[in-house]
């Protein structure tokens, strides 16, 4: 089963995916350069939307929020052409090693979903990183206010001393009481652009001392020690768990082990599935039911970390 391709239209195709990979590759440059993060802020929608009328401006704006929150300082544009890169170099590796299309096809969409969990990892950490350094800022607030500094002051001050990345969010902040928005509404959209609950409780904290009143400083203090009882708390379940996700990671390696094994062992038990299009439908459904049963272990190991 060949290519129905002929030289003229193989030629095209190669022009369009050297055109993406490098057109994928300046982005990258130009982000990297002139900071990427700035773009990704503008584009990021703080404020609460309304219902979604069509699925894909959903898709797009989940996807915008998913590169912003992983601190890569990328725009969403060059991250979706760094996906496209992978899933070409992937399907078209593929494609030119066994010459066939089915395989490049597989080869493009597991280029194309390959990045996604990629940038969620990332995301995880990033917010991990932000959630380590909210007890100080809120111990430097709470230290600001008793030092008898406004509230606004305060926060200024902690986007002077607070190290990154949260201190960037705090700069925003900062920025945007100067142009006089309230306390409670940029606290609100440093909740939106880091969605953890802590940052919600913060928020809420600030909110409701803004309406009702009350010691700002001792509420601070009470919110930074919850807020290390919680980390202290996910680092003993984390230690707890490694054991289920140690086995996990080890079960799902098995089969890519015997794969592998058996490639180098005895091939010739494995080229019906590369041969065939129903081999090429199995393997597939293998990788797809594997990945569906690890993230699913992972979904409710998190889930039981969050409660």
């Amino acid at each position: 089963m060949q290519f129905p391709f002929d030289q003229s239209l193989a030629s095209v195709v190669v022009f369009v995916a050297g055109g993406t990979v490098c057109a994928a590759l300046l982005l990258l440059m130009r982000d990297l350069v002139f900071g990427g993060r700035r773009l990704a802020r503008q584009q990021m929608l703080v404020r609460p939307l309304p219902p979604y009328d069509t699925v894909s401006r959903g898709m797009m704006a989940d996807f915008r929020r998913l590169i912003y929150e992983t601190g890569l300082g990328i725009s969403p544009l060059t991250a979706l052409g760094l996906i496209l890169m992978s899933g070409l170099l992937l399907g078209g590796s593929l494609g030119i090693w066994f010459d066939e299309p089915l395989p490049a096809f597989v080869g493009l969409v597991i280029g194309v979903l390959l990045p996604l969990p990629c940038f969620a990892w990332r995301r995880a950490r990033y917010l991990r990183q932000l959630q380590e350094q909210l007890p100080d800022a809120v111990d430097l607030l709470m230290r600001a206010v008793r030092a008898g500094e406004s509230l606004d002051q305060a926060i200024a001050l902690a986007a002077e001393e607070i190290p990154k990345p949260l201190g960037l969010e705090f700069q925003r902040c900062a920025r945007q009481l100067d142009m006089g928005l309230s306390v409670a509404s940029a606290v609100q959209g440093l909740a939106q652009r880091v969605p953890m609950l802590e940052t919600r409780i913060f928020a809420a904290t600030l909110a409701v001392h803004r309406r009702a009143g009350g010691n700002l400083a001792t509420a601070l203090e009470r919110l930074a020690s919850v807020i290390r009882d919680r980390i202290s708390y996910r680092r003993q379940f984390r230690a707890a768990s490694a054991g289920g996700r140690m086995a996990a990671l080890l079960i799902s390696s098995v089969g890519v082990l015997a794969f592998v094994v058996l490639w180098i062992v005895q091939p010739e038990y494995l080229k019906p599935f590369f041969e065939q299009p129903i081999g090429w439908a199995l393997l597939g459904t293998a990788v797809m039911l594997q990945v569906v049963g690890l993230l699913w272990v992972f979904a409710m190991l998190r889930n039981s970390e969050e409660a």
